[in-house]
């Protein structure tokens, strides 16, 4: 998700720099294009979250192994 995120930030600061959005209209336009890049990443989560069912994993610990440890010191 934070992938996409940054792709899509990304896209959406190339696009402001390309356009050269300033001037009038430019905060209608900043907020057309954040509400897009929401938008999409919005989609791209419901799409691998909630349509495509991800497969479930199962963490299984291993057991902790203890082992007395010989201190050895300088004579």
């Amino acid at each position: 998700m934070i992938a996409a995120g940054g792709i899509f930030g990304a896209l959406a600061g190339l696009g402001q720099t390309q356009l050269g959005w300033g001037g009038p209209g430019a905060t209608m336009r900043a907020l057309i294009t954040l509400v897009a890049v929401s938008v999409s990443s919005l989609g791209y989560f419901l799409f691998k979250e909630v349509i495509e069912e991800p497969a479930e994993v199962i963490v299984e610990e291993a057991e902790i192994v203890v082992r007395p440890v010989q201190i050895r010191r300088r004579k």
